[in-house]
């Protein structure tokens, strides 16, 4: 047994796509595997080979050109990026199913037809900003198949809870769930959508899950990425900011005494990274790194924020938090509320007059340029000393 090449499903997605990319799925046949081996590892290191023979052959402008390869509800989906006139695809498929064949897999490669959220769930323009729940756990050395794979570093207990949050969002199911393993969205299932979210964030080093109510205009999202994040925003041009509000505040109250850092924010209307911090007004006027870097989270905030958790050593950084509401969430964490969120949430930005008087009454507890640089130089000279 061997794998086959549905070279009519290929030519066709490609005429589809117009000579642009295209996904492909490797479906294993089953009855047969190569003995102990994990199918998407075998085809990530089959696509890495076969990408590099293509340039050899071909040269860099007309090779083919294959990249995300993600698990699949029946074997690994992966991106095509087509070159040259045609023969060059041909070929490059054809030496992918001799190097599976080669590891001892048999079954077919095919196009594979992958169903995703409406583009309108992800437009600002269309549905406007997210109010977005951001969480950062503290990292830990999770046991993976393959220890060059990352995983998404957090310890099975945080998983597990994790889990459990996107099944309570599951349960207020819309019209149409999806979950994304790596870079590749597919039909969510209908029951342990937690679980699968969490099995395809350790193997593919992120997942998300959306929720999709087409009448209502809302799409909610909830992604778990390497790094320790997660990340669950919830756009909608019908549903109030303050039921939203009140959503992405349970995400907090319930993962609060887990987190190194959390904050309720304004973002795109889609869970993602961290990185969305900056391409979401208002910038932070310091460091995006003090989300990396434990030590600072652990010292500073990126700003002041309508809604976050802060430890105990936090508050006693800040200049004057009085006038705020301050909840004990355990484990020395405290969920801390700005006295009108109207005016965090409810339009496109902070206003600029509250944004400002938060900042103040933050004071040094908030990350600049200068603190960034202090702390890093201390850190230096603190390894030279050894």
């Amino acid at each position: 047994m061997t794998v086959q090449v549905d070279r009519d499903s290929i030519a066709k997605a490609w005429r589809k796509a117009r000579g642009e990319e295209f996904f492909f799925e490797f479906r294993p046949s089953p009855q047969a595997g190569a003995g102990d081996a994990d199918v998407l590892r075998s085809v990530e290191g089959a696509v890495g080979e076969v990408n590099e023979a293509a340039v050899e052959r071909y040269g860099l402008d007309d090779a083919p050109f294959v990249e995300g390869a993600s698990d699949s509800d029946h074997g690994v989906v992966a991106l095509m990026n087509p070159g040259g006139d045609g023969d060059e695809v041909t070929t490059w498929f054809t030496l992918l199913a001799e190097r599976l064949s080669a590891l001892g897999w048999a079954g077919a490669i095919r196009a594979a037809r992958v169903t995703g959220p409406p583009a309108w769930s992800a437009d600002r323009v269309e549905i406007g900003y997210a109010i977005g729940a951001f969480a950062r756990f503290t990292p830990w050395a999770v046991p993976q198949p393959d220890p060059n794979i990352p995983g998404v570093d957090l310890s099975e207990d945080d998983l597990s809870a994790l889990a459990r949050l996107v099944d309570q969002w599951n349960a207020q199911r819309t019209d149409r769930v999806y979950l994304a393993r790596g870079d590749v969205d597919g039909p969510a299932p209908v029951t342990g959508l937690g679980a699968a979210w969490v099995r395809a964030a350790l193997r593919n080093q992120q997942a998300f899950a959306t929720w999709v109510d087409r009448t209502a205009r809302t799409t909610a999202s909830a992604a778990l990425m390497a790094g320790a994040e997660a990340t669950f925003a919830i756009a909608s041009t019908s549903e109030p900011w303050q039921s939203r509000l009140e959503k992405a505040t349970e995400v907090l109250q319930q993962l609060g005494p887990r987190l190194e850092v959390g904050v309720i924010r304004l973002t795109q209307p889609y869970a993602s990274t961290w990185s969305t911090l900056n391409s979401t007004p208002p910038a932070p006027p310091g460091r995006i790194a003090s989300v990396n870097d434990i030590r600072l989270a652990r010292e500073y905030t990126l700003d002041a924020y309508g809604t976050q958790v802060l430890t105990g050593r936090h508050l006693q950084r800040a200049h004057d938090l009085s006038n705020w509401t301050i909840t004990d969430l355990g484990n020395d964490r405290h969920l801390v509320q700005h006295p009108n969120p109207g005016a965090w949430y409810a339009h496109d930005t902070p206003d600029p007059t509250v944004l400002e008087a938060a900042r103040h009454d933050f004071g040094d507890l908030i990350i600049t340029e200068e603190i960034y640089r202090a702390f890093m130089a201390e850190e230096i000279a603190r390894r030279q000393r050894r």
